[in-house]
């Protein structure tokens, strides 16, 4: 199981052939004033898991601050299929994050994407 890629967006969705369609790319954001909150974003990634890893699988997608603090937590459930060539199979996902919570310090924040206590994907959100 990986996560192949993991994006920030002010928009996410997917064409009828599935492939992703990404609005907006960002790594970053800048804030005059401390706290901020962070207006609501898309995080679309996908996920590869080899042919016995088929069936349903739960992930936790945590946003963390440089101090290892959980910011804001998130649980997803995904299916992957068996493919009948014994190949790998993918799962996109694209959702509209909220963080409730104020940031209160510049510095660089990540998202883990995490399964079975192993993190498969990180991505860094720079606040300054």
């Amino acid at each position: 199981m990986k996560v192949n890629f993991m994006v920030m967006c002010e928009y996410a969705t997917q064409q009828a052939n599935g492939s992703p369609i990404l609005c907006g790319i960002f790594r970053g954001i800048t804030t005059d004033t401390l706290p901020a909150k962070l207006t609501p974003f898309w995080l679309a990634l996908e996920i590869e898991a080899e042919p016995h890893e088929a069936g349903e699988h739960h992930f936790s997608l945590r946003f963390v601050d440089e101090d290892g603090n959980i910011v804001y937590e998130d649980h997803l459930i995904g299916q992957f299929k068996r493919r009948p060539d014994l190949s790998p199979s993918y799962l996109y996902m694209a959702e509209t994050i909220e963080i409730r919570k104020e940031i209160e310090k510049r510095g660089t924040y990540r998202f883990d994407m995490v399964w079975n206590n192993e993190v498969l994907g990180q991505l860094r959100l720079e606040v300054s």
